[in-house]
């Protein structure tokens, strides 16, 4: 009697546990009527396996009011948009998630969300915008989310995401922007996403992207913004891009890219940012983007460019941002770029390129220091005739680098061509000896200066001949000292 009092009172325990754990879960779950239980279901499970206690903003469960919760917004008895961004939410997200069958707007950005992107959310039909930027989200982007048909907004910039672009993303009619920059994807970029008709920006940048831009990205013709930087890509840019006609924003920059800075880009009449450091772009700068009047920044340092700064650029009289530094640049600096009235920020870093009696001041005043940043040809070149040659002095220029030479050319005629003679190693070495010379012979003298690449320059710089001196060599004659035998 004893055992069956104590079995019994045992069952009666539990059975009130259980009764008290459900009128609980009663209070969490099932007595709100603002929307169906399983969408309150959802909302508790994405609390829970978010460490809801220590959200910024946490959520007073259980409630009766789920539509009042913080972030949350309700229409017709169903939750349609979801923003909790920046609120210290860590952890996956769960499956559960797809159970907001109204659900038009997620942002989930700038939180400590970890693990896969669920491939429950490409059950949300009516989605129009999804934002997960600023996570920690790894894995593969699911292919599902291609079923998504109304989503015009698809933002994963700066999680952990890796693998392909799935090709499957092409299909998404009504997609707006395509950001998917600071992740860790790769492979080919798919060229499926050129049939993206109703895409205006595309960011791809600082990815694991590898082989040539696809020529298909030529059909998005309603593109406005266009992200590649950072990435491996290589081959030249693709006259195609010239179709992008409603195009403001290009940034290509940081990548392997070969040729020259295309003169096609000068149609490009609606650019507003032209970004191309560090690309590997070579040969001269088109006059013509001088005809690119909307850019406010124009960014080409960091590549391999030659030849002068054309006094067309003094045309963009918008432009805030101006970047040539570290290429082989050379000559003078034109006046027109005084023109420049709303310049902010100027590189001319790492070139061969001097000031010439009319240069422009009010330009050159926004980077005070780039004359000490330019390997260009001594000063003060001054030659004085010794026997069989010459003793040469210069002054060194103002770019003070631990390697390089000077050296100097020597010529029969007056302005050239020299024939490089002698080279002096050190960056403080302002003198050089010549020997050799014929007797009684005029010749003319210069001397250029050569610095290898290095540290923040990456070109060797080998700058033209500077000014010319002639020296005309004293008589001399040999002295042949005959030996006698004995």
């Amino acid at each position: 009697m004893t055992a069956t009092r104590g079995v019994g009172l045992w069952v009666l325990c539990a059975l009130v546990t259980a009764l008290l754990g459900a009128a609980g879960s009663g209070g969490a779950r099932a007595e709100q009527a603002q929307i169906p239980p399983e969408e309150y279901e959802a909302l508790v499970a994405l609390y829970e396996a978010t460490d809801g206690a220590n959200w910024t903003v946490a959520w007073e469960l259980p409630t009766d009011e789920p539509c009042d919760l913080y972030g949350v917004w309700c229409w017709d008895g169903h939750v349609t948009q979801l923003d909790l961004g920046n609120n210290n939410l860590s952890g996956p997200i769960p499956a559960e998630i797809g159970d907001l069958s109204a659900l038009d707007y997620l942002t989930l950005s700038g939180n400590a969300l970890s693990g896969e992107i669920p491939t429950a959310l490409a059950g949300l039909s009516d989605l129009e915008a999804i934002f997960l930027p600023g996570n920690a989200l790894s894995g593969a982007i699911p292919p599902e989310l291609s079923n998504l048909s109304h989503l015009r907004l698809l933002v994963l910039t700066r999680n952990e995401l890796s693998g392909a672009i799935p090709p499957s993303l092409g299909s998404m009619s009504s997609l707006a922007a395509l950001s998917l920059g600071a992740n860790q994807l790769s492979g080919p970029i798919p060229p499926e996403l050129g049939e993206l008709a109703t895409l205006r920006q595309l960011d791809l940048s600082h990815n694991r992207f590898e082989g040539e831009i696809p020529l298909a990205l030529g059909d998005l013709t309603n593109l406005q913004y266009l992200d590649l930087q950072g990435n491996r890509l290589s081959g030249e840019i693709p006259a195609v891009l010239i179709g992008l006609t409603d195009l403001e924003i290009l940034s290509l920059g940081d990548n392997a890219l070969s040729g020259p800075l295309p003169a096609w880009m000068s149609a490009m009449s609606t650019l507003q940012v032209l970004s191309l450091e560090s690309c590997g772009l070579t040969g001269p700068i088109p006059r013509g983007l001088g005809n690119l009047t909307s850019l406010y920044m124009l960014n080409l340092s960091g590549n391999h460019l030659s030849g002068t700064i054309p006094p067309e650029l003094g045309n963009l009289t918008y432009l805030e941002w101006l970047g040539l530094a570290d290429n082989q640049l050379i000559g003078p600096i034109p006046p027109e770029l005084d023109a420049l009235t709303e310049l902010v920020v100027l590189d001319l870093d790492y070139n061969m390129l001097w000031a010439s009696e009319d240069a422009p001041t009010a330009f050159l005043a926004h980077d005070p220091y780039w004359a000490y940043q330019q390997v260009v040809a001594p000063t003060d070149v001054a030659a004085t005739p010794q026997r069989a040659g010459a003793r040469v002095t210069w002054t060194p220029p103002l770019y003070a680098s631990s390697t390089g030479y000077y050296e100097v050319g020597v010529s029969l005629t007056p302005g050239g061509p020299y024939t490089a003679t002698v080279r002096v190693t050190g960056w403080d070495a302002a003198a050089a000896t010549l020997s050799g010379l014929a007797s009684e012979t005029t010749y003319y003298l210069a001397v250029r200066t050569f610095v290898p690449s290095g540290g923040m320059q990456t070109n060797d710089l080998l700058s033209p001949y500077g000014e010319e001196v002639a020296v005309t060599t004293p008589f001399h004659r040999e002295i042949w000292m005959p030996v006698v035998g004995r």
